[in-house]
């Protein structure tokens, strides 16, 4: 099922999400396999994981989507750093 209906979902996005599966049936209960998708296109990943939903392997209950986490790679980071150059451009006023 891998081959046939997951692996041409992943393949048509590669280019604009990446991919990544681990193994986790070791370290916890609650999941056996997790994914860490990367992207700089929401609309690429929404359609990805829209096209995934499609597929037998989800709609008939072979893989479910237990949660799914979103973030922002040192995002805070990013954060202050903006609100630095918006303070230094506003002559020292943070607005």
């Amino acid at each position: 099922m891998r081959r046939e209906h997951l692996e041409p979902i992943f393949d048509a996005y590669a280019d604009r999400v990446t991919a990544r599966f681990f193994d986790a049936e070791a370290f916890t209960g609650r999941v056996s396999d997790f994914a860490v998708l990367e992207t700089d296109d929401l609309g690429a990943y929404y359609f990805l994981v829209e096209a995934l939903r499609d597929t037998p392997v989800i709609s008939e209950g072979y893989l479910t989507f237990a949660d799914i986490f979103l973030g922002v790679e040192d995002g805070f980071q990013a954060y202050e750093q903006a609100l630095s150059h918006r303070t230094v451009a506003n002559g020292g006023r943070s607005r």
